[in-house]
């Protein structure tokens, strides 16, 4: 499932398209560095990132090389997290796996928030015929179960991660779009947006320099919520075989090969499962606490002791 409840942002006070200024961006940085979520949540995601991009330097085996001899054996000094049913090191494996787990994070997320920005922007702020057509057209696509729609994008586009990758994506759009139209309609009766229009300044001066910016508060928390709920969906599809296909140490197909060992060598499942699981579970923690940090009804923050709910909130 997608996160049940995009955020309604509250942009009652956006002012100007030039962003938040470096001593506001410093306020609401010290505020969300006190968050113990943030700073869990923050310490795994890092953690994730610093694996993606070393861990093949890290690891102390191949991931990909076969011991037959040595297959499914429990954990130990030699190996940590035990090996596999092709006596493959476990824990090089989950490592190496980290590059796979960042790398849908950040593809499915941008191609959902790209899309989204896409319909919704202009939608929003044309408004009439354009604004109802696209509305029913995500609202169709919202009424297909999320798995379902996703499924139905990779039998088209066939089993791959990379066509997993895209078709998570593009099952998030809809609720990326839905997310920015409610903001853009808030954002675009303010004084700001009304005087340039009466300056002649073009439509698109207007949609991306001085709406997009007083936006990106809500899009940018719906991302970090919307990743760990891409990392499950990945792996549900390498689960049922139509996402990461064997040898790729993509966590979910991990637990593909490891299901049947699951009595007999169960670090086989635990591994890649409870690795999902912290990710998931950091990357929600921090989510939670950009949001509230970015909420504009919190009493600690930005604006001299409220944070600020739009980038561009008066100084």
């Amino acid at each position: 499932m997608p996160p049940t409840s995009p955020l309604t942002p509250t942009l009652p006070g956006a002012k100007q398209p030039a962003g938040a200024s470096p001593n506001q961006a410093r306020r609401l940085l010290r505020h969300l560095l006190h968050k113990r979520s943030a700073q869990i949540g923050g310490g795994i995601f890092l953690l994730l990132v610093f694996l993606a991009f070393f861990g093949p330097l890290v690891t102390p085996y191949d991931p990909f090389e076969i011991h037959v001899a040595q297959r499914l054996q429990p954990p130990s000094l030699q190996h940590i997290f035990g090996t596999d049913e092709q006596g493959r090191d476990l824990f090089s494996r989950i490592i190496f796996g980290a590059r796979y787990a960042l790398e849908i994070m950040l593809v499915t997320t941008t191609i959902g928030a790209a899309g989204g920005l896409l319909f919704g922007l202009p939608s929003a702020y044309f408004g009439g015929t354009a604004d109802m057509l696209v509305m029913r057209l995500m609202d169709i696509m919202l009424g297909f179960p999320y798995i379902l729609l996703i499924l139905a994008i990779v039998a088209i586009l066939g089993p791959s991660l990379d066509n997993a990758m895209i078709a998570i994506g593009v099952a998030g759009i809809p609720s990326f779009a839905r997310l920015a139209r409610s903001a853009i309609l808030v954002v675009k009766e303010q004084d700001f947006v009304t005087a340039e229009r009466a300056l002649g300044a073009s439509h698109n001066r207007i949609m991306f320099r001085s709406i997009l910016p007083n936006i990106l508060s809500p899009i940018i928390v719906y991302i970090s919520l919307s990743m760990p709920t891409a990392v499950l969906a990945a792996a549900a599809l390498s689960f049922v075989g139509l996402g990461a296909q064997p040898p790729l140490p993509e966590w979910g197909a991990m637990l593909v090969n490891a299901r049947d060992f699951i009595v007999t060598a169960p670090w086989v499942v635990l591994a890649p499962g409870l690795t999902i699981f912290v990710i998931t579970l950091g990357i929600n923690l921090f989510g939670n606490a950009l949001r509230d940090v970015l909420d504009p009804r919190d009493t600690t923050g930005l604006q001299g002791g409220k944070v600020s709910g739009a980038i561009g909130k008066p100084q």
